[in-house]
């Protein structure tokens, strides 16, 4: 028998690596500050970078895409991140 998973997530989007085509992340109608605030200019900027810590860009919008009913669904996952991305965080915060 095979578990179904806890949360199911927009698009059956597993984890941050699942992020690809900006163009598919957000369903009509979502509000969310990473809709709000993540360009395609600023996702082809920092799709595939990591701050010093190690926390992935992708890491960062990961729960805000991949649950469309957040009210922020921006992350920084380190101080680092906060400068490392501030294109992004710098509008949310």
């Amino acid at each position: 028998m095979v578990k179904e998973p806890k949360y199911k997530f927009y698009r059956g989007y597993k984890g941050p690596e699942d992020l690809v085509n900006f163009n598919d992340f957000f369903e009509d109608g979502t509000t969310s500050q990473c809709k709000v605030c993540l360009t395609n200019e600023i996702w082809d900027e920092y799709k595939d970078q990591s701050c010093k810590e190690g926390v992935s860009f992708k890491l960062c919008v990961f729960s805000g895409i991949a649950n469309q009913d957040s009210g922020i669904g921006v992350y920084a996952g380190s101080h680092d991140a906060y400068y490392k991305f501030n294109k992004l965080f710098d509008q949310v915060v």
